[in-house]
């Protein structure tokens, strides 16, 4: 009777060594999806982080390209009133020249 308690008790020890041992596999496995999950949420904490500055600086630099249209055509503008007024000019200067010729002549 003493010999098949003591290999009831030695059976008990070894299954509960054995769950014991799962046991602290199964943390150590939790452990490090935890730490894992952790790292994905730093990542995505990071992530949102830069899609928001993308996000900031891509709408300054549009503004900025707004901006610099916006003055390219002003000057164009500016640009076409000189040339214009440049037109203007040496037609003048050709109506003086004929008059200076005229009065010359006279």
């Amino acid at each position: 009777q003493r010999a098949k308690n003591e290999r009831e008790l030695e059976n008990a020890a070894a299954k509960s060594r054995l769950e014991c041992n799962e046991l602290k596999k199964r943390i150590d496995d939790l452990e490090e999806e935890n730490e894992s999950m952790k790292e994905e949420r730093r990542l995505d904490k990071t992530t949102k982080a830069l899609k928001a500055k993308h996000e900031d600086e891509k709408w300054k630099y549009l503004a900025e390209i707004a901006m610099l249209k916006q003055q390219n055509e002003a000057l164009k503008e500016n640009m076409e009133g000189q040339e214009e007024l440049n037109t203007t000019i040496g037609k003048l200067e050709e109506d003086c020249s004929t008059l200076k010729k005229q009065s010359v002549q006279k």
